[in-house]
């Protein structure tokens, strides 16, 4: 999967490499050229999994020359650090669900990204030298 600016669609790199720099060189965000297939099957898997395993399957979707073992084991490891499951789907009324975005480290929506990007960093920083 490649990468493009924002501010220049002739820039692409590989998801690594967005992870590595963080932003484009004349300033633009790093977005996916576009967006991989999920199924109807992957989709009610997802109901067996835990969740680092669910996030590994879609990371792994936009950044696969990290390999899924090493994105498991990365979800796994941060996701280790949240109380309980990371982002629980709780039912306050017959009808109405909400997912809980606070149970990690700072207890901000922010630890459910923040908390893996070191080992996506580290793991994408091996690969592109």
């Amino acid at each position: 999967m490649k990468f493009i600016s924002t501010r220049d669609t002739k820039v692409n790199v590989k998801g690594s490499q967005a992870i590595v720099k963080g932003l484009s060189n004349e300033g633009g965000l790093f977005v996916p050229d576009c967006f991989p297939s999920v199924t109807s099957e992957d989709i009610n898997a997802f109901t067996t999994m835990e969740y680092a395993e669910r996030a590994a399957f879609i990371i792994d979707k936009f950044v696969p020359e990290i390999g899924y073992e090493s994105l498991l084991d990365s979800t796994t490891k941060a996701y280790a650090k949240f109380d309980g499951e990371p982002a629980p789907v709780v039912k306050l009324d017959e009808n109405l669900f909400v997912m809980e975005l606070w149970h990690g480290p700072t207890h901000a929506f922010k630890d459910i990204a923040l908390t893996l990007l070191p080992y996506l960093m580290t793991s994408s920083k091996k690969l592109i030298g």
